[in-house]
């Protein structure tokens, strides 16, 4: 076996919640809540690691980094499916978030880094090309990178059960 998730603990030969699954749900729910900020990725981590820390908040006995926060984000355990290797399956423990939620902030992690980046490029390349008549050969290559993207993600959407844009 492997170490168990952060807000699990192992109790005569069970796995059960601990006292930080209630640390685990604010993560989720905060992450969720900050999206509605049109701030970056960083920024919405930021401002979740200085809440965990006004709460007093700890993992295993230190103060929260980026990257316990992003290990509990994306751990799918947390809604009930585990991973072992390529292979994934349904636990019969306890959830501590809903496969809507998580779904929800997973989106959100991957849509700050990759659509609204590439569409801020799509148009700053259509100012600087303005009428130029050259702008061709660079619309082409920022529409393959685009198309490459939304791929990732359409890929991504279908490799969930909710639909994240139903959500937003």
């Amino acid at each position: 076996g492997g170490k168990m998730c952060f807000g699990y603990t192992m109790r005569e030969g069970i796995v059960t919640t601990d006292e930080n699954s209630e640390v685990v749900k604010f993560i989720f729910k905060k992450m969720n809540e900050l999206k509605k900020q049109d701030i970056t990725k960083t920024k919405r981590t930021q401002k979740l690691l200085k809440s965990l820390k006004r709460k007093g908040y700890k993992f295993n006995g230190k103060d929260f980094t980026h990257q316990n926060v992003k290990s509990i984000l994306k751990n799918s355990f947390y809604y009930g499916e585990m991973k072992y290797g390529d292979i994934r399956s349904t636990h019969k423990y306890e959830t501590l978030v809903s496969r809507r939620l998580f779904n929800n902030v997973q989106y959100v992690w991957k849509k700050v880094g990759s659509i609204n980046m590439n569409d801020k490029l799509e148009k700053l390349v259509d100012e600087i090309c303005e009428g130029e008549g050259e702008d061709d050969e660079y619309k082409s290559m920022i529409d393959e990178d685009k198309w490459e993207k939304k791929g990732e993600l359409k890929d991504y959407e279908e490799n969930t059960t909710t639909n994240p844009h139903s959500i937003i």
